[in-house]
Parts: structure tokens; C-alpha cells; sequence
């Protein structure tokens, strides 16, 4: 299913999480999530650390965003505080 951010362009996470009733019937994209996860490679990690995280923090419903690599035991995890500051955290082993 596809996340879509307001004007900007489509977008496919990997994992979308949705905390509330859905409001559209449209099968095809989601414009409400509370969670994002990407899995992310060699060739996507730039875009999904960028492009991808600018973007999905301008969704107001969004609560975090997890990057994951596919291939070391790296994630990155951004969470909206309660005053609607971006939080970031590493988890590196």
C-alpha cells in the first residue's frame, strides 16, 4: 500500500502502521500513519535517511519513523515528542 504526503510523490514503506479508524475507503494509498519502517540497502539508504525522512515528517498523524539495515545491525529511529519535536536514536551493535 502506498503512504501519500500531502502534494508530494507516492511513497511504498516497507511497513505502514495506521492508529486510527480509516476514514477513506481507498484501497490503493494511506495518507494517515502513526508508524513508517523502511528497510533499507546499499542503493536506498541515502534516500530513505533524506528524501524520505523530510517528507514523512511533514505527516502530522506520524509518531516514528524506523530505518532498518538489510545488511548490519543498524537502526535509526525518529520519534515525535509531545511538543512535536523530532527525536533521534540509534540502536548499533
Amino acid at each position: 500500500m502506498k503512504v501519500r504526503i500531502g502534494d508530494s510523490p507516492f511513497y511504498y514503506p516497507d511497513v505502514m502502521v495506521v492508529c486510527e479508524p480509516l476514514e477513506s475507503e481507498n484501497p490503493v494509498f494511506e495518507d494517515k500513519p502513526c508508524l513508517l519502517v523502511e528497510v533499507v540497502s546499499s542503493s536506498t539508504e541515502k534516500t530513505d535517511r533524506r528524501e524520505k525522512l523530510a517528507n514523512y515528517q511533514r505527516v502530522p498523524t506520524l509518531k516514528a519513523y524506523i530505518i532498518a539495515a538489510q545488511d548490519r545491525k543498524w537502526v535509526a529511529h525518529y520519534v515525535r515528542d509531545e511538543s512535536g519535536v523530532w527525536q533521534r536514536g540509534d540502536l548499533v551493535e
